[in-house]
């Protein structure tokens, strides 16, 4: 079987990866979520237009039973042409009704309002020009119509319906009008908006009001004030296709044109099939915000996956890379010694001078000791990153134990400065510990410097001056990492790692730093 090289992880390649199954799967939500959204539309659309459109057929036959200028037909009417004004507005199409020699159609755009004393009787506006002077108030910002058309155009826009009530409802209000009772007509005269918590008055009162009656509403306005927009202008009767009429028995049925007689027949409701325009008309900000909102759940999907893979493959390259370099680093180290004893070995094979035997056998010892010593230096390594080693606390005083581990450096000249205090520690690997930074300070002083130790009940600092400069500091607490990156200098490279290993099992952090020529190992005991 093929094995796969680990490489390093690039989290480019991983979270483009992942962004594209989360924007497949998450676009398959968005549909589910828009279709969902277009079949309640289209419900609530039903219901609505049907439910009026039922009203339409129920005037109009009960007004093709009236007798013609009765008191009874002129009321049937007038609730003819108010159902037919808010069809008009909710049903965003065209339709017409022919009763006799009445015709009415949703070809213009209307107003009415409940005349006072008639709670029966509506009186409808007689150009909507009118409105004119409301619609150009604040240059447009509350326009009548644009305000209309929008509240009209999001009816079924849940989204935009949120919106609309957070932003305070507009409300129009007629104050006054000028009234033909006669014609049941009217033309407005002052007309309130309240808007944001403000109230603005606009006077519409055109130049010539003579002939019509002048009345004011109480607080509040007149009753069941309505405006009607044509929300389809550009359809009309040529493209009337369909009739709703009765049949024989006195039943509405419907009818394609050429299906019946519109001379013989009593009445007719003539209308466009609905086509049901698509979802993102009736709720494009719902639509919208679906969109928006799976687009960055799937970012963000994709972004915590991405973060949870990255570090996975990221520890397990850096497990890896770390099993590579220490390899390299413990093969590297070993093969200069074996060298020397193998080169010490042909010496005495090929010359066995007694003269040189006694040197050679010396140099072969003092390598298989640094042998020795660099792979009890690993093992000691492992077993501290293996969580291997037993700790056994008791109170030590740390100043007597660094003078204790001083005597190990006799031309090394240092100087202990600060608290004698006593800490509850592990012995063995707080003075395994302190040996490394001891023998650390040791090797990379300066030539006759002084070595400072200063002790506080908070940390131990061990600094001295260094010739060396460091690019990263803390890279010298990795394993087989030396002070001045030659493989052949002094020491193992393990000193500061396993160094920092015991104080992590003590509890304790390592920091070191390299500032102005000093270099400082600390021991944090507050961790």
């Amino acid at each position: 079987m093929r094995r796969t090289s680990i490489v390093k992880p690039s989290f480019k390649k991983i979270f483009l990866l992942r962004l594209i199954i989360c924007l497949l799967l998450f676009a398959v939500l968005t549909t589910v979520l828009i279709k969902k959204v277009g079949d309640n539309v289209i419900e609530q659309r039903y219901n609505t237009t049907g439910s009026y459109h039922d009203k339409l057929v129920e005037y109009t036959m009960q007004l093709s039973e009236t007798e013609p200028g009765s008191q009874e037909y002129e009321f049937a009417l007038n609730r003819l042409k108010t159902a037919l004004a808010i069809y008009q507005l909710v049903d965003r199409n065209y339709a017409e009704i022919v009763v006799g020699d009445v015709i009415l159609n949703t070809d213009k755009d209307t107003a009415f309002f409940r005349l006072p004393g008639d709670d029966n009787m509506m009186c409808f506006l007689e150009d909507i020009s009118y409105l004119d002077p409301v619609n150009s108030f604040m240059g447009g910002k509350l326009s009548l119509e644009e305000y209309t058309y929008w509240e009209n155009e999001h009816a079924y826009d849940t989204v935009a319906q949120i919106m609309y009530e957070a932003d305070n409802s507009r409300y129009y209000q007629l104050m006054s009008a000028y009234i033909d009772r006669e014609t049941d007509t009217f033309i407005p005269g002052v007309i309130s908006i309240e808007d944001s918590g403000k109230i603005y008055e606009v006077d519409c009162t055109p130049s010539d009001t003579s002939g019509y009656e002048y009345i004011e509403f109480g607080e509040g306005g007149a009753s069941l004030f309505f405006i009607s927009y044509m929300m389809a202008p550009e359809l009309s009767s040529a493209d009337v296709r369909f009739f709703e009429t009765t049949d024989e028995n006195g039943n509405a049925v419907i009818r394609e044109e050429g299906e019946f007689s519109k001379a013989d027949a009593p009445w007719y409701i003539g209308f466009i099939e609905d086509k049901h325009g698509g979802v993102f008309e009736y709720a494009s900000y719902t639509c919208t915000v679906i969109i928006i909102l799976c687009a960055a759940s799937a970012v963000v999907a994709a972004l915590i996956l991405s973060v949870v893979r990255f570090q996975k493959d990221k520890t397990i390259w850096e497990i890896f890379e770390y099993r590579r370099k220490t390899t390299e680093a413990m093969a590297h180290d070993l093969k200069t010694p074996l060298a020397t004893i193998m080169a010490c070995a042909e010496s005495m094979e090929t010359d066995p001078d007694p003269s040189k035997s006694e040197d050679l056998s010396r140099k072969i010892c003092e390598n298989v000791n640094l042998m020795d010593r660099k792979i009890e230096d690993i093992l000691m390594l492992s077993r501290g990153e293996s969580g291997k080693l037993s700790v056994k606390k008791e109170s030590i005083a740390i100043r007597s134990l660094i003078e204790e581990r001083l005597a190990a450096f006799p031309d090394m000249k240092a100087e202990i400065k600060g608290e004698d205090v006593s800490k509850i520690t592990d012995r063995k690997l707080f003075s395994q510990a302190l040996d490394n930074l001891l023998l650390n300070a040791y090797r990379y002083r300066e030539e006759g410097s002084t070595v400072f130790i200063e002790n506080t009940n908070e940390a131990l600092n061990i600094s001295n001056k260094t010739s060396m400069v460091y690019k990263d500091v803390d890279a010298l607490k990795k394993p087989f990492v030396k002070g001045d990156s030659s493989r052949g200098s002094k020491g193992s490279g393990l000193g500061l790692a396993i160094a920092e290993n015991d104080l992590d099992i003590l509890g304790y952090k390592l920091k070191l730093s390299c500032e102005d020529g000093i270099f400082k190992a600390q021991i944090r005991y507050g961790g």
